[in-house]
């Protein structure tokens, strides 16, 4: 996850993005979740070179 997101991840999102993708947590956060399985928004840099 840290080579994905010094890569792909826009900078103003990359310590959300790690935080968010601890596997404990990660875990802990959908197991609680009714639907078993969480989102969150993340820029992601595009082919283009742009963040979406």
């Amino acid at each position: 996850m840290q080579r994905f997101a010094s890569r792909y991840v826009h900078p103003a999102d990359r310590e959300r993005f790690l935080s968010f993708t601890v596997p404990a947590a990660l875990y802990e956060r959908a197991s609680a979740s009714p639907k078993s399985f969480i989102t969150a928004p993340f820029r992601i840099l595009m082919s283009d070179g742009h963040y979406a």
